[in-house]
Formats: structure tokens, sequence, C-alpha cells
């Protein structure tokens, strides 16, 4: 099975450089297209594209694309993840997942290794500049700035013998909020777009949005992040609410039922970690699983 000669990551003979390290390979013998590994089950040429893609569902795509290298990877982000108040970490996680998912688009059978994680770290700033401060903070603000102007309370409505403070106003309700929900609606596809091509313009060219918004494939792009995120935050939920029941019975502190909660907190704290370290990797995967068949379908370009 050929490799890398720089980073010894899989690669297929006709690729004329890494994925993974960007090395050149037009020099390296790789072997013929043709040959397949029989013992890992990977295969070249065109079965070994898109494999995994056509033969798992949307639902068990994320999860097995993102178990290919082990627990290995998942134990990394989940600690980036309990880092990520430090910046640095979460843009290397957001760099990690954006290449995960950009693996799954390219039909790739091997996932991203996590050799280096600083390498990651530049499309992961990218990722967050042009998702939080390209997208959602000016969503943001004209949302607060449109409910603070447009749906204050305005006035008193009498019930009877009882007044009633109206704090909606429905005339301006219904543009802000619609507008909120189109820009709520609107991400799924720039993120699927971007997990692609992992290039801005491209991304956010309002033709190409609208377009692949009418396909089929955009209601899986919103599955994948609305319903998958809501399933992980869900869990998560559920584990903040145990360490909070732990603290209500036990307590955390000094005194033994304090030392015993404090120890017991460590289990739901922990799942936490590795529920939303999980969460992102299989979103991004399935985003690219989405990015791939749209392809296919000459909806979206080939990845990038």
């Amino acid at each position: 099975m050929p490799h890398c000669p720089e980073c010894g990551l899989w690669v297929h003979p006709a690729d004329p450089s890494c994925l993974a390290c960007e090395a050149d390979l037009a020099h390296v013998d790789l072997g013929d297209v043709d040959e397949y590994d029989e013992v890992e089950g990977l295969m070249t040429d065109e079965v070994t594209r898109g494999r995994l893609q056509t033969e798992l569902s949307l639902t068990e795509f994320g999860f097995a694309f993102t178990m290919k290298r082990g627990y290995k990877p998942v134990l990394i982000a989940a600690m980036l993840v309990a880092t990520s108040w430090l910046l640095l970490p979460l843009f290397a996680l957001l760099g990690y997942c954006l290449n995960l998912g950009n693996f799954a688009a390219r039909g790739r059978d091997s996932t991203p290794e996590m050799v280096d994680i600083t390498s990651y770290m530049g499309d992961g700033l990218r990722l967050f500049l042009s998702g939080f401060v390209v997208y959602w903070l000016p969503s943001i603000v004209y949302l607060y700035l449109a409910n603070f102007y447009l749906v204050e309370p305005t006035h008193i409505v009498h019930i009877g013998p009882y007044e009633v403070l109206v704090t909606v106003d429905p005339v301006g309700a219904i543009p802000v909020y619609g507008v909120g929900l189109i820009l709520l609606l609107i991400w799924p596809a720039i993120l699927t777009l971007y997990t692609g091509s992992i290039d801005l313009a491209t991304s956010y060219r309002p033709g190409r949005v609208l377009k692949f918004m009418r396909t089929r494939f955009y209601g899986k792009a919103v599955a994948a992040v609305f319903v998958l995120a809501g399933l992980f935050g869900f869990f998560v939920a559920l584990m903040i609410t145990v360490i909070l029941a732990i603290d209500f019975y036990l307590g955390i502190g000094t005194n033994p039922l304090g030392i015993a909660g404090a120890i017991l907190s460590i289990f739901p704290i922990v799942a936490i970690l590795l529920t939303i370290a999980v969460g992102l990797l299989v979103i991004f995967a399935t985003l690219g699983h989405v990015y791939y068949h749209a392809a296919e379908n000459v909806v979206v370009p080939p990845a990038e």
C-alpha cells in the first residue's frame, strides 16, 4: 500500500500530492493504480474513492469515518475542547474538523492524522473568522439592534380587570425573527460548501448557496447541523443535570461527602468533553459526506 514519504499517510497512486501534508508525489514511486491491499480492505482506483460514502448511510457514515483511526483523535479532540478557552486549541480543533470533513468530501477512505495538531490552526482560524466574524457576528448585531428598536414593549392590553404588558410587537417581530430564521437556515449550506472547498469566496457566493439550497442535499446538511447538534446537545445537558444533582445531594467540597461528589463529578465532565468532541467531528464528517454526493450529482464542483 503506497504511503506519503513525508507524513506516512496512505495515498492514492494517482495523487499528485499528499492531501495531508501537501508533499509532492510526482517523483515518488507509488505503484500501480489498479493494485489494492486485501489485508486492510482499502482498495485503490475507483473502488476506494467514495467506498465508505457509497456503502454507508448519512447517519452511519459520520460515526464510522470519525472512528477510522480509533479513539486517539477523539481523545485529542476532547483535550482541545477542554483547553479551547485558550483559543489556539479551539482553532486547532476547528481546523482538524474541517480537514476531516474535506477528506470525506473528496471521497477519501482515510482520515487526516493528528500528528502535528498545530498544522490545523490556520484552517481553524479561517473557519472561525469566516463563520463567527463574517457571518454570525453581524447577524447577532443586526438581530440585537432590530429587536431593540422594533420588538420592544409597546403598549398595555386590558383584559377584564387585568392589565397585560405586551412585550412583542407583531408588526416588528415578524420581519426581525423571519430574517433571523433565514440567517439560521442559510448557515448549513455555507458550512457544507466551505467544508468541500475550504474557500471563503466560493462558500459565500450567493448563486452557489441558492443552487445548493434548492436540492435535496440541503435538507441533509440541515439535518447534519441541527439534528446532530441537538442530539449531542441533549446529552451534554443531561450530563450537566447529573453534575447539578451530585452537587445538590453530596456537595462538592473538602468534607468526605464533598470529596466523593467531586470525584463523581469527574465522570460527567469527561463525558461532556468527549460528547462535544465527537459531536463536532461527526457533524463535519457528515457534511463532507453530503458534499461528496452533491458533487456526484453535479450540484457542486468536486471537493478541492
